[in-house]
């Protein structure tokens, strides 16, 4: 095969030498599989029009036994940039079920391409397909564009992605489009612990998190916290911070300063990263927080033989005293 340099001359060669159109489609199939050419053939596909559609059709359906997926990913660009939708319509509807572990990621690769690619092109044909495939299985791509239409008969679906580490920042997007319309569902699956109350998966926690945060951006000081108190005693502190955030936002004068004093009690155990986000939250709220920490602070036992866990709770709220008043 000929070098870069002589491909790229090929593709903008004006003199008569030029390959009839055909015959280029071929050539530039060729690079459209190369590393190095790989996007520069895409682009010349594209410039062919409708004719590359054949030959691009044909790379997206070719699976590579090694598992390289990303001419296939090409081609699916090409095809919907060229407007040939209903050829990514029918690859969608064509059998996906691969045996082999490498060849399904690639498989999954390209499906996620495909779907991103039909993005924007609003019809039932399309959503109906793509709730099909995201009832199969939550795949990232798939989730992307089921949310753009911003429908609400899929939020069970953006729902049950919030678990999944791929699928959860489309889903995300998608329940934050559908807005008040997601918050029932959202406050039902911020209770909601899986398999069972006794013991909770991680991917459970996780989905209850998301929800809990999508709750405080969709609709924070709406009624929801009434049917969220009981998340005040919540076993995981993440889900704690942020049902005492969801609380404060409400502004619940009856459940604020416990809220505050759940908040002041985790500070002792939390990570960094959320010992962080607790100390914003009681700044940001320090006219509601202020009575509870000075009590706090003057309370403190002798810090000389104190736990560090004491220690550093002591710290942490005189950061916070300093913090917000000098923003009052």
């Amino acid at each position: 095969m000929a070098d870069l340099n002589s491909f790229r001359d090929s593709i903008s060669d004006d003199s008569g030498k030029q390959l009839v159109l055909t015959d280029r489609i071929e050539t530039l199939i060729k690079w459209l599989k190369s590393l190095h050419g790989g996007e520069h053939a895409t682009f010349a596909l594209i410039d062919c029009g409708r004719a590359a559609a054949p030959a691009l059709w044909r790379v997206l359906h070719d699976r590579d036994p090694s598992g390289i997926f990303e001419p296939r990913c090409r081609a699916a660009r090409a095809l919907a940039a060229i407007g040939a939708r209903e050829l990514l319509l029918q690859f969608l509807d064509a059998p996906h079920d691969v045996a082999d572990s490498v060849a399904r990621l690639g498989e999954e690769a390209v499906i996620n391409t495909v779907a991103r690619a039909l993005i924007g092109w609003h019809t039932s044909e399309l959503y109906e397909k793509l709730l099909r495939m995201a009832r199969r299985q939550l795949l990232p791509g798939v989730i992307e564009a089921l949310a753009d239409f911003g429908r609400s008969e899929a939020i069970p679906i953006m729902v049950a992605a919030l678990a999944d580490d791929f699928s959860r920042a489309p889903a995300e997007d998608g329940l934050r489009k559908l807005g008040i319309s997601a918050k029932e569902a959202l406050i039902e699956t911020a209770k909601a612990k899986e398999p069972s109350p006794e013991w909770e998966s991680p991917s459970s926690l996780r989905r209850r998190r998301s929800a809990l945060q999508l709750l405080l951006e969709i609709d924070g000081k709406s009624g929801a916290w009434t049917r969220l108190r009981c998340l005040l005693y919540d076993g995981d502190p993440t889900v704690v911070y942020l049902a005492c955030k969801l609380c404060l936002s409400n502004r619940e004068a009856a459940d604020s300063t416990q809220a505050i004093k759940r908040l002041i009690a985790l500070l002792r155990d939390a990570d960094w990263f959320l010992a962080g986000e607790i100390e914003d939250c009681l700044v940001q709220n320090f006219s509601a927080t202020r009575r509870v920490v000075d009590h706090t602070l003057k309370n403190t036992p002798d810090l000389l033989h104190a736990p560090r866990s004491e220690m550093r709770l002591f710290r942490t709220l005189q950061r916070v005293k300093a913090r917000g008043e000098a923003s009052a």
